[in-house]
């Protein structure tokens, strides 16, 4: 058997100038990020699937390609939810196999064995073997939000149902992917084992036999939205799924998307006879939306709990979305007394004076650069006197409905797709775009398909800052929930959302009710006024983010001292981290048994604040209402 080679951010310099990547996901967008600095260059990458598409620049070509043409360079596996299944496919070719691992997820370190250690020692006496089960999520990476959170409330609900505890492989990764090295983590905390999801001979015949028969319905985005099986109406979750982590086509009808629905089906039907066959108690999941959605649904159609338990805790519910109380906002700042309206209003002012005036490089809430400080460069504007739009796609990695449901068929590319129509019917008026300032690379890649099919849309450079383009002459943008809408109308620029968002109960952005209604906005934005409603943003600002206590955060600071071990990927990236050991280290060096049995003893009240949670409560800051 050909060898495996493991490699990181030290030693990745020894396998040569020049390299072929296997993945085009986070890992391929970490390795890139690591070897800026060295002499090496990546000839081309690979991908099963995405084949065809360009990825930085550079061809997404596949492994039989590389193989055809007796191409000899270094192949680097850049992917931990498919690595074990890549090596045997490359080792099928006699070829080596090195792989990206700068996080220590299939090579162990001392680190991680003294945390395992450490682990069997708290919980091993806790474990209990049942038929009775406590499903949680399974992450092939080393985290210590993600295992913290899971050991204290998957052993919590262990005890409570005398369960054992079994795990699902998060976004579907096949049972040969698990790592062993990450494994050991998690059977450390008692986990038992990892689900085998592999579909039976029978499961595989009747999701086919579902597939053929949903896509005969299939016509437009409005009938993925309407798929049904076995009466749960589960079209919402499926678009979510394909929006965060496919490679999309624009068209309903696409094959490419009846592959993707093949995938979803799969899915659906093995965990719904799972679930429905096995005595399980209670869920556990990570974020709750897209893939984690289909156990969710299920689990919650057979009158089975489910939470969220990673980078926040909440009790979900059928299409479940975490911005529920947006509804209530502006009741919310009216239960406010004159004082403290303000005195929000005040924080409000000098917090969004910052941000919009540049004053501040980072954000407020993240390390995220403000683009309002970038300097200003070359746009792409054209300088005439037409109406100028501009379009601002969300962050495809992120969950597409965060804030419940949308119009243009609850999915971005129909919402696209609507705009896009219009850009080819309103010729009197200049389409522009700009990517997200955080896209990921495969963001790029949709909208680079998006621009092909409308040209008359024009592409401008994602760090040119809102206020230049205002000086420019844009004077609406589109989006459908996003942050733009609390800061665009501040310098002048009208917003049009296409969905619930969070601002939506006060008056400072235009909130079309229906596709119709959304049209007959842009047909008069010529001569419609602007709202010019700042203190309405001011009011929501401080309501939102001054006064609101967004409870499904507030249960997460009992875990941890040093507040990195509770960030997600995200935020670590921004502070030039990521996930590994490291944060196990620091996660044992704080530690204590009386903190640990703190922790152990707050369970209850944790999952009973949960289940009594209300939307329509305000859960405030300043009253500490929930400790």
């Amino acid at each position: 058997m050909n060898s495996i080679k493991y490699v990181d951010a030290k030693t990745i310099n020894e396998i040569g100038d020049e390299i072929c990547v296997f993945g085009t996901g986070i890992e391929a967008e970490q390795l890139i990020d690591a070897i800026k600095e060295t002499k090496i260059n990546i000839a081309y990458f690979i991908d099963n699937n995405r084949s065809g598409n360009h990825f930085i620049g550079k061809e997404i070509k596949s492994l039989n390609f590389y193989v055809e043409s007796g191409d000899n360079k270094p192949i680097v596996i850049a992917t931990y939810k498919y690595a074990n299944e890549i090596i045997k496919q490359i080792q099928k070719f006699d070829l080596d196999c090195i792989v990206w691992d700068d996080q220590n997820v299939f090579h162990s370190n001392e680190t991680i064995e003294r945390f395992v250690a450490f682990n069997k020692k708290i919980w091993e006496s806790k474990k209990i073997v049942s038929d009775a089960k406590v499903l949680v999520p399974y992450d092939n990476k080393h985290s210590s939000y993600m295992m913290i959170h899971t050991a204290f409330c998957a052993n919590y609900f262990a005890q409570k149902y005398n369960a054992s505890i079994e795990a699902y492989f998060r976004f579907g990764g096949g049972i040969e992917n698990v790592s062993d090295v990450v494994y050991g983590v998690y059977e450390s905390i008692n986990i038992q084992n990892v689900i085998d999801n592999r579909l039976s001979v029978e499961q595989k015949k009747r999701a086919k036999d579902l597939v053929e028969e949903i896509w005969q319905r299939i016509h437009t985005w409005k009938d993925w939205d309407s798929i049904e099986i076995y009466d749960i109406k589960i079209g919402t979750t499926i678009v979510r799924h394909m929006l965060r982590h496919f490679m999309p086509s624009f068209e309903a009808t696409d094959v490419k998307n009846k592959s993707f629905l093949n995938d979803a089906v799969e899915t659906f039907v093995f965990w719904y006879d799972y679930i429905k066959c096995n005595n399980i108690k209670v869920v556990l999941l990570a974020d709750g939306v897209c893939w984690d959605s289909y156990i969710r649904d299920i689990a919650i159609t057979f009158g089975i709990d489910a939470y969220t338990i990673y980078e926040y805790f909440q009790k979900t519910f059928f299409n479940y979305y975490r911005a529920s109380e947006l509804f209530y906002l502006k009741d919310f700042w009216n239960q406010l007394t004159d004082e403290e309206q303000n005195k929000g209003i005040e924080w409000a002012k000098k917090s969004l004076d910052e941000r919009i005036n540049g004053k501040i490089e980072k954000l407020q809430f993240s390390e995220d650069k403000n683009i309002y400080s970038l300097k200003e460069k070359e746009s792409g504007i054209k300088k005439t006197n037409k109406l100028k739009v501009l379009i601002c796609p969300h962050i495809f990695e992120e969950d597409s409905y965060k804030c419940g449901e949308y119009l243009f068929d609850n999915n971005y590319l129909s919402w696209l797709n609507h705009i896009g129509e219009l850009s080819e019917r309103r010729t009197d008026v200049e389409w522009y775009l700009k990517i997200h300032p955080s896209a990921s690379k495969r963001d790029h890649m949709i909208i680079e398909q998006y621009l092909e099919k409308y040209s008359n849309i024009v592409k401008i450079d994602k760090d040119v800052s809102p206020k230049q383009l205002k000086e420019e002459g844009v004077s609406w943008a589109l989006t459908v929930n996003g942050t733009i809408a609390q800061e665009y109308p501040l310098i002048g620029i009208e917003v049009i959302n296409a969905g619930h968002n969070v601002g939506e109960t006060f008056d400072f952005a235009w909130n079309p009710k229906s596709e119709v209604e959304f049209d007959e906005i842009i047909e008069k934005m010529d001569v419609l006024q602007p709202k010019n409603n700042i203190e309405e943003i001011y009011k929501f600002y401080a309501t939102f983010y001054y006064y609101y206590l967004d409870k499904v955060y507030i249960n997460s600071n009992i875990f941890f001292d040093n507040i990195k071990l509770e960030w997600g990927r995200l935020i670590l990236k921004s502070h030039g981290l990521n996930f590994g050991p490291w944060q196990y280290q620091a996660y044992m060096d704080e530690w204590t048994e009386e903190k640990q049995n703190r922790i152990e003893e707050y369970m209850p009240t944790l999952f009973n604040e949960l289940d009594n949670w209300d939307a329509g409560i305000f859960y405030r800051k300043d009253k500490q209402e929930v400790k």
